[in-house]
């Protein structure tokens, strides 16, 4: 697990859509998965995920870029990108706020296609609701843009 403090700018998210109960989550102009957007000095929401295996809701039709994330989101209160030391700290800090389970959300969350086994890229649709106007920390496994890169 990490320790220390964070340094590397982390890649960040926001609301794209919320209805009935969904909310669709992804990149905007200010998003870089490649080395990350914002500073690990500023304080955000976690941006948390439980996968469970839900249904695609009526009204979603997932695809690479609005993949169905198979679950539920929900935001931590919000902590410095400097605390965010390793992907298991952040796991953690979604675990302790919301249960077992939960963990940070990833930029391939997303699943399309037959059976939903292609995975996506960029956003996906999840079971919940977001506080409006917030901006997400989301971890990326395949780039350098988390805060503990």
């Amino acid at each position: 697990v990490g320790s220390g403090t964070a340094t590397h700018a982390g890649m960040t998210w926001r609301i794209l859509e919320q209805r009935n109960g969904h909310v669709y989550v992804g990149s905007d102009g200010i998003t870089n998965p490649y080395v990350g957007d914002t500073p690990a000095s500023a304080s955000l929401p976690v941006l948390c995920l439980l996968i469970t295996n839900a249904p695609v809701p009526a009204g979603v039709t997932p695809n690479f870029y609005a993949g169905w994330a198979r679950g539920s989101v929900a935001a931590t209160v919000a902590v410095r990108g400097s605390q965010l030391t390793s992907r298991a700290v952040a796991d953690g800090l979604c675990a302790s706020s919301f249960g077992a389970g939960w963990r940070m959300a990833e930029f391939h969350d997303g699943r399309y296609g037959t059976n939903l086994t292609q995975i996506g890229g960029w956003a996906f649709w999840a079971n919940g609701q977001l506080p409006a106007n917030t901006r997400f920390w989301v971890q990326i496994s395949d780039q350098q843009a988390n805060p503990w890169n």
